[in-house]
């Protein structure tokens, strides 16, 4: 219901949008230069589901209509005394929670350098397609390598053409504490390891021993019509064992981004790639009732230390001005190894989707983006009737930027 009570309240507001000046208001107070804004946004369409393998007599699809606020609306202040900036955003989610989207401050140290403390989002993989329905999911789950907003204190040192980021972020960790007794036979032994594997679970006898800060390390080249950034990413914590004879697990993530754009004749063609260790932690897995987590580390068969799990990545991007508005197409597709062993599993599991849409926008700052997307959820790791299924998108996203 909550819901619906969004979409009707967001419908209103472009309406008076669409009548009125559409911009953010600036002014200033003292010495200080204040800007008030945000943006609206409303997802409408149908979901078509097939759901791949199902148990005869199951219901194997469905067709649902969405009326819905995609969860990244929002309102920010931004405040500029001298050399020092201040920000504020506030996002509205699809249930109507309040949540804190960036909140930070910078300061200008002359001669190209700052420095960024606070909560924003990560240098890593910064760019993403332009993908809109589904949460304005921008095919994060199937190509897209999304790090998110964290904590963070950022040195940023600008040349030229060039940009140098190092960042020093939280530690994202998964939940290791899982009671596996359960799956032991009356000798103790575990029965089926891809049980395990879908709890990413090692027995309740770790304390979490967090030493180090997560990493991150960025370069960018802009020449106007071509643009490249590298970027890497790395952390590591420790579950130390509590009880005797449990050993210490070292968790590591890292990850290598590569995101490039080139604009010829007006058209730009954009992309990513990515490869790495560990890397469930930026919730690469969008698929329902798979038997692991896509990227996610597992234990192995003693259950005393885990298996890193690879995964890759990727998509391109074309996007074309066709007046009045711009097309956009691309397609995502990403890998993970599953690091389970025997003729029963399979060795990866992907996954990929693609897009086509058509940015209009009607006013100054009021977008209408019709939109037709697919996603394929691939093969779940347990071989035999293990399609996952796909889903389908029709439908628009419309934004109103105030």
């Amino acid at each position: 219901m909550k819901k619906y009570v969004w979409g009707l309240a967001a419908i209103a507001i472009m309406v008076i949008g669409f009548a009125l000046p559409s911009q953010a208001a600036s002014f200033k107070v003292g010495d200080t230069d204040w800007t008030l804004g945000g943006s609206a946004r409303l997802d409408v369409g149908w979901r078509l589901s097939d759901y791949g393998d199902v148990p005869a007599g199951a219901n194997d699809s469905t067709t649902d209509f969405f009326l819905s606020n995609p969860g990244n609306s929002r309102i920010f202040a931004k405040a500029v005394y001298g050399k020092m900036t201040g920000y504020v955003e506030l996002g509205l989610g699809a249930e109507s929670e309040i949540r804190t989207r960036h909140i930070y401050a910078s300061y200008d140290m002359g001669g190209g350098n700052s420095l960024l403390v606070g909560r924003t989002w990560t240098a890593l993989a910064e760019d993403s397609p332009n993908q809109r329905l589904w949460d304005d999911d921008t095919l994060v789950g199937f190509g897209d390598l999304y790090a998110g907003r964290h904590e963070q204190i950022r040195f940023i040192h600008t040349q030229d053409k060039m940009t140098f980021q190092i960042a020093l972020e939280d530690v994202i960790v998964e939940d290791p504490s899982v009671d596996i007794e359960f799956l032991k036979d009356e000798d103790g032994h575990i029965t089926d390891i891809t049980e395990v594997a879908n709890r990413f679970g090692l027995p309740d006898n770790y304390t979490l021993e967090n030493m180090l800060p997560a990493i991150i390390l960025s370069l960018s080249y802009d020449a106007g019509n071509f643009l490249i950034t590298p970027s890497l990413y790395a952390q590591t914590y420790t579950l130390k064992g509590n009880a005797e004879g449990v050993k210490d697990v070292d968790v590591t993530s890292y990850a290598l981004a590569l995101d490039a754009a080139v604009k010829a004749a007006g058209v730009t063609v954009s992309g990513e790639i990515w490869w790495g260790q560990n890397l469930s932690i930026f919730g690469l897995d969008m698929r329902s009732g798979a038997s692991t987590t896509f990227g996610a580390p597992i234990p192995n068969n003693t259950l005393d230390d885990i298996k890193d799990v690879k995964s890759m990545g990727g998509w391109l991007q074309l996007a074309a001005p066709i007046k009045p508005g711009t097309l956009y197409a691309g397609a995502g597709y990403q890998q993970a190894d599953t690091e389970l062993s025997g003729t029963a599993y399979e060795d990866t599991v992907s996954t990929w989707g693609a897009f086509i849409n058509y940015e209009y926008e009607i006013t100054t700052n009021f977008s209408i983006t019709p939109e037709l997307a697919y996603f394929n959820y691939g093969k779940d790791a347990v071989k035999g009737d293990n399609k996952l299924g796909n889903e389908t998108f029709v439908g628009a996203h419309f934004q109103y930027n105030f």
